[in-house]
């Protein structure tokens, strides 16, 4: 049992780790777990040392930590900051004695990774429940055995690991994110960083198998939703509380069921006239009558995954689409007045120089029904997935995300390449996980000057007109280049050259997603 003694108010702290990636949006796991603990009663703080204009070292997050004394340290833990937060974890239990939990997808896969690496539990799943009863249990009213979907060390030094909490099948039930709890000064500059409030989840699960992603671990396969009215209601309060005028809904799947997307429309329609969203979808779950009908409801954009455009590996991963499907899908999605952003994943371990040149071509047949292509998709590994378990041992990258990573530069997330951040971002293909031929990389890199090229195209019709906007393309194009060799040569001098027109890329990306987007 907890030797912490019980008091009235519980002080708790939930905490996103620096990392090399800026969070441009505020931490929708952490806000849900945060608007449980404060509707228990607890005295709750949200940091996410990732935001875009947080300014904290590891130094300063220990100096609060000795001055807040909280009794419980949450982390949420995805790939990227995993090995961050584990180094941050240690740190911390040199100076606190706070109960050290983790949830989120990573711990979700490796449980046994985390405690070992210094939480005292694992939170597996949803974790909404589970923040409940970790109140309970420091206030002694129940044991760790007595709570579900947890792991943990026992006074043995044994890992037990509890059985599963079922999921939370009213969604309706769960409050709202407490995005009221999230630092604003860390989001929040000028008008247009309303958008970083934007985002939300309508459901809660995939229906697909790809073979790349994890995410059926912590959601299922089994998409449960929440109501229309539950959902509308979110989104005025955001309307009300921040100012958000366009509305980003992160579901992997958004119009998974048709009739449920029916029905929000339809309350978008009624009740919120003027505002605007976007989605991601796949594009198996679309029609023209449901395009339609969700552009009358204000929707702007749809991010589709597609992946490839080899029908073989398409295939292989499970993805179950068909190339046909990928041009009608595109089509109806622009004959409706609703842009569509594609992702493309590159460097399977099958790779040939053939099936890289089909997905070039499928992506050049494509380009007039599509604004932006993903900048950046090469392949990762992630644990927990067919394509990790299957070619871990193979090409010898079993627990990746464990090496290399170490937050001891002060500036991880402050200064990303500017050719990364306009560009393409190349980080994951230097990884180099499946040991790519020179022929297979070569290939590779031609895709991605295809694709950079096109979204450059895309940022330069923001800022300038017809004919010019071709001319500014070239001259940015100029300016990925320099920022290219100058960070081989010198990131430090990288970052200080390039930091003016970084700064002005990423002002100018939070104005495009701030306003209205044009249809073409």
């Amino acid at each position: 049992m907890n030797s912490i003694v019980a008091t009235s108010k519980r002080k708790i702290l939930l905490l996103q780790s620096l990392s090399e990636t800026q969070n441009n949006f505020v931490p929708l796991g952490l806000a849900y777990i945060a608007a449980i603990f404060e509707k228990e009663g607890c005295e709750v703080r949200v940091i996410d040392a990732s935001a875009p204009y947080g300014n904290y070292t590891v130094q300063s997050l220990l100096e609060e930590i000795k001055k807040y004394e909280p009794d419980l340290i949450g982390f949420s833990l995805t790939i990227t900051f995993v090995n961050y937060s584990y180094q941050l974890i240690k740190e911390i239990s040199k100076i606190s004695s706070a109960l050290i939990v983790a949830g989120g997808p990573h711990v979700t896969i490796l449980p046994k990774e985390v405690l070992e690496h210094g939480a005292k539990i694992a939170i597996r799943g949803e974790g909404e429940e589970t923040a409940s009863d970790l109140i309970k249990y420091l206030n002694r009213q129940i044991g760790l055995p007595e709570i579900l979907g947890i792991s943990y060390i026992d006074d043995k030094n044994n890992i037990v690991d509890n059985p599963p909490r079922p999921q939370i099948a009213n969604l309706d039930l769960i409050p709202f994110p407490a995005k009221h709890l999230i630092r604003k000064e860390d989001f929040f500059r000028s008008s247009a960083d309303n958008i970083r409030y934007s985002n939300m989840i309508t459901s809660r699960g995939c229906p697909g198998l790809c073979t790349y992603c994890a995410n059926q671990y912590m959601w299922g396969r089994l998409v449960r939703y929440r109501s229309a009215e539950n959902i509308l209601s979110e989104m005025k309060l955001l309307q009300e509380n921040y100012g958000v005028k366009i509305f980003n809904f992160f579901d992997d799947a958004f119009t998974a069921n048709r009739k449920k997307t029916y029905e929000l429309c339809e309350g978008m329609i009624k009740k919120l006239q003027g505002m605007r969203w976007h989605c991601i979808t796949r594009v198996d779950l679309v029609d023209q009558n449901l395009l339609r009908k969700m552009k009358e409801a204000g929707c702007q954009h749809i991010n589709y995954g597609v992946e490839s455009g080899d029908p073989e590996t398409l295939k292989r991963i499970r993805k179950m689409i068909s190339l046909d499907q990928v041009k009608k899908a595109l089509t109806w999605t622009k004959e409706n007045g609703i842009t569509a952003g594609v992702n493309f994943m590159h460097g399977f371990p099958w790779d040939t120089k053939e099936s890289i040149q089909k997905t070039r071509n499928f992506i050049r047949e494509i380009q007039p029904l599509v604004r932006d292509i993903m900048a950046g998709g090469i392949l990762t590994p992630y644990p927990g997935t067919e394509i990790y378990e299957e070619y871990k041992d193979k090409y010898g990258f079993r627990d990746w995300w464990l090496k290399g990573r170490t937050l001891n530069s002060e500036d991880l997330k402050l200064a990303p390449p500017f050719f990364q951040k306009i560009f393409f971002y190349y980080d994951t293909l230097s990884y180099d996980y499946f040991k790519y031929s020179k022929e297979i990389l070569s290939e590779i890199k031609k895709t991605i000057r295809l694709i950079g090229r096109q979204n450059l195209l895309f940022f330069s019709k923001k800022i300038s007109r017809w004919p010019f906007y071709y001319i500014v393309r070239e001259m940015l194009f100029i300016l990925v280049l320099i920022s290219k060799l100058l960070h081989k040569i010198n990131p430090a001098l990288e970052r200080l050259l390039m930091r003016p027109f970084l700064m002005m890329a990423a002002s100018e990306e939070a104005d495009v997603r701030s306003k209205k987007e044009d249809e073409n």
